[in-house]
Formats: structure tokens, sequence, C-alpha cells
């Protein structure tokens, strides 16, 4: 079952690539609300500063990917002559 996360993306590096409703916040310190967005702007007569982008949970996947490199590594520090390897 794969998780759902969000990540803060400040207006000054993108926008929103779909229309419809986002958590975004006005100053850096003010609590995140739902805005409006469409037409290539969020539809408020503030400035929103930040949106939050929905984004999917590679957590399990990172922690294999891990995993797996400490095996190699392991493997690789076992061998007999593993002195050229990094150098």
């Amino acid at each position: 079952m794969s998780k759902t996360k969000y990540i803060k993306v400040a207006v000054s590096e993108r926008l929103p690539e779909k229309e419809g409703k986002y958590l975004a916040r006005v100053f850096h310190y003010s609590n995140f609300e739902l805005y409006e967005f469409s037409s290539g702007e969020f539809r408020t007569s503030f400035l929103i500063d930040e949106w939050m982008e929905e984004v999917s949970d590679r957590e399990q996947e990172m922690k294999e990917m891990l995993e797996e490199c400490r095996l190699q590594l392991e493997y690789l520090n076992k061998a007999p002559d593993n002195r050229g390897f990094f150098y």
C-alpha cells in the first residue's frame, strides 16, 4: 500500500501543474489553508508564498536500496584484495 506525503514548494520556484485546490499559505509562519489554483494562479487576493505538493512515499524503496548497498559494501570489504577498488 502506497503512502502519500507532501512537500513544501515555494511559489518562487514553481507553481502547480494542474488546476485544483491546494494547501497553501500566505506568510511563511501562517497556517496552511485550501486555496483554488486555476489559470496559472492562486485565486485569492493574498500573495501565496508556499504550497504543498503531493508526492508518493518512497521510504520503503529507499530502505531496500540502502540495504542492498550495505550488503554490497560488506561483500567488497570481505574480498581478499579490495585495495584497488577505491584507488
